[in-house]
């Protein structure tokens, strides 16, 4: 994990090892950490999970080490959130990814253990999403989104019928 994710900042294999160096290290520290110092970074965390943003690759891993019983929940609403933002990318229209976001709202069970937290990641996933060009390049409505698809049918079929008269001009003379 740690190499995926600082891939792009290692560009010769001794920095590698002075950063994997320097990650042992702190998994020692970390190991030496007070049980009030890992309150704190508990705390730091959950608020993090309270407001919906993602953790990082850290975070997780000290959930899993120090609080392993948190830890399935924890992994659970980041999966439901990633879940969540791959259909909003594939959303047709503006119209289509509310619903979609309406529908993950509406899936969390009213006794869920992790009901806050699902629906902080899930606003936050939405927010983030509408904050994208992606996003407001969107039909506002799913007829929209039709009408659209199907202009861009016809357009790509003129195309094809053009490629088809300039390659092969005879069948052109025939038709």
């Amino acid at each position: 994990m740690f190499v995926k994710q600082n891939m792009e900042k290692i560009t010769t294999m001794e920095e590698y090892i002075e950063k994997f160096r320097d990650r042992v290290q702190d998994g020692f520290h970390e190991s030496q950490m007070s049980e009030e110092d890992k309150a704190k970074e508990l705390q730091k965390i959950l608020r993090k999970l309270k407001s919906g943003v993602k953790l990082t690759g850290d975070e997780l891993s000290f959930i899993k080490r120090f609080y392993p019983q948190m830890y399935s929940h924890v992994m659970r609403v980041q999966n439901q959130r990633q879940q969540l933002e791959n259909q909003l990318k594939s959303a047709k229209s503006k119209e289509e990814a509310a619903q979609i976001f309406a529908n993950a709202m509406g899936g969390i069970a009213k006794d869920d253990p992790d009901k806050e937290m699902l629906q902080a990641a899930y606003s936050k996933a939405y927010t983030e999403f509408q904050s994208t060009a992606q996003y407001r390049n969107l039909p506002e409505t799913n007829q929209e989104a039709k009408k659209e698809k199907q202009k861009s049918s016809f357009e790509e079929d003129q195309v094809e019928q053009e490629k088809k008269r300039f390659l092969y001009p005879e069948f052109d003379r025939n038709a």
